[in-house]
């Protein structure tokens, strides 16, 4: 068995969702592969969906670390209330 080697990089581009849905957003083609897969229509993750899946896109806006930074501080309030009821019990 002969070795291959392979270098892994990561590459993050910030594009807004305007922009992601009239440039990269291609349903047609991607339809038509899922439709030759047998999994489509049997995974809960696998089109046919019962929504228009641009609604999946709503809740993104421009900025998102806003709403990463507002999940996150919701997520340490949470946890700090926990950890004090934990005490106190």
């Amino acid at each position: 068995m002969s070795e291959k080697n392979y270098d892994c990089e990561e590459v993050v581009a910030v594009v807004d969702r305007d922009r992601y849905v009239s440039e990269f957003r291609d349903v047609p083609t991607f339809e038509a592969c899922c439709k030759a897969c047998p999994n489509y229509g049997n995974r809960w993750g696998c089109p046919p969906f019962d929504h228009d899946t641009l609604q999946d896109l709503q809740p993104y806006n421009k900025d998102m670390r806003k709403v990463a930074l507002k999940r996150l501080t919701g997520t340490l309030i949470g946890a700090f209330w926990g950890l004090v009821v934990l005490l106190l019990l």
